[in-house]
């Protein structure tokens, strides 16, 4: 309901969609300034004032957070193609606030787009679902745990999922390429940084044990707890809470420091250093820009990350700061860990 305009061209490459769902009235969308090629949008049926009905039963991240009056906008990712850890506090923020929460799901942009392979874009069809599953009375009558329960059943999402339900088939030759960058443990052995990818198959160089990718995410060759790449992806967190609850856990990576250009558009070298973890936190040191740095980040404090796996982790360090570890691999494993280290540190 918040949208006030469309650009040109925004939906012009979404022939498949049919249906949108539009929590405003008929009057709220006829004021959207939409324009022009954007037939496929135009030819949809438009339902408008779109509710569902209110469900408590039991929501990675991109992290973002945006305030616009009196709305407020929290964004998750789904690196793995699931949606993936949500702090604790994301409940307080909800209670805090004493709004309307609205929830929006989007299936099938990580299968057309994932991210082990930022160059695919592979049409396929993509549904939209907006609801509204808590109004601000009911949030008010809640504690801060059945807050958070509805909050992650109402923002659990699985595309691989929605890859069986659709019956998704298309072949691909290079379908698994990159698959390493997120798949970086092998889960017979637990060699980390030893899969390798080639066409449709993911290899590990140490047991070489090889899987084959299918259209849907299966991986033919493996175990049931491991036959699907959200599934292997839910065997590394596992295997870094196991780890960070060792005692004297602690891990240091070599990484070189980037940071936004002046206009901007894209990133230019600051610096180099290293970052570490231990049970209290992550901490990011070395040089930045000709200066010395040394940030300690709490791990209360300090909920996700953004990462891209096999390539960067993105920080704020007074500003955005970008970190290429010298083991580009490890990307996905630090991730998690500073996911781990929060859930490990927080509590409703």
């Amino acid at each position: 309901k918040s949208v006030t305009a469309i650009e040109d061209c925004a939906f012009s490459s979404c022939n498949n969609i049919k249906n949108v769902y539009y929590t405003g009235s008929q009057s709220d969308w006829n004021n959207i300034s939409i324009a022009d090629n954007n037939t496929a949008l135009n030819s949809a049926t438009i339902h408008y004032n779109y509710l569902t009905n209110v469900t408590v039963p039991t929501a990675k991240i991109s992290q973002t957070y945006t305030s616009t009056g009196t709305s407020f906008t929290l964004n998750w990712g789904k690196l793995s193609g699931v949606t993936g850890y949500i702090p604790p506090s994301t409940a307080k923020l909800v209670k805090w606030l004493k709004c309307d929460v609205i929830f929006l799901k989007i299936s099938g942009a990580f299968a057309a787009n994932p991210s082990w392979d930022v160059n695919r874009r592979e049409r396929l069809p993509i549904t939209v679902d907006v609801s509204k599953r808590l109004t601000a009375e009911q949030v008010a009558k809640m504690d801060n745990s059945a807050v958070m329960e509805a909050i992650s059943a109402s923002l659990f999402n699985n595309d691989f999922d929605y890859l069986e339900k659709i019956d998704h088939d298309k072949k691909r030759k290079n379908g698994a390429v990159g698959l390493e960058r997120l798949l970086y443990r092998c889960p017979v052995c637990g060699k980390e940084f030893e899969t390798v990818t080639e066409g449709n198959e993911i290899t590990c160089n140490h047991c070489k044990k090889s899987f084959r990718l299918t259209p849907q995410g299966k991986l033919i060759g493996a175990g049931e707890e491991f036959d699907r790449v959200d599934k292997w992806f839910e065997t590394q967190r596992a295997a870094v809470r196991k780890e960070i609850s060792e005692k004297d856990f602690s891990l240091t990576e070599k990484a070189r420091f980037f940071t936004l250009k002046e206009n901007g558009y894209g990133y230019e070298a600051a610096g180099e250093g290293a970052i570490s973890f231990n049970a209290e936190g992550t901490r990011v040191c070395g040089t930045l820009n000709g200066k010395d740095l040394d940030e300690f980040m709490p791990a209360e404090s300090l909920p996700v990350v953004s990462y891209g796996p096999g390539r960067f982790l993105d920080f704020y360090i007074q500003k955005p700061v970008r970190l290429v570890p010298e083991n580009v691999g490890a990307c996905t494993k630090l991730g998690l860990i500073v996911e781990e280290l929060h859930n490990a540190k927080t509590k409703l």
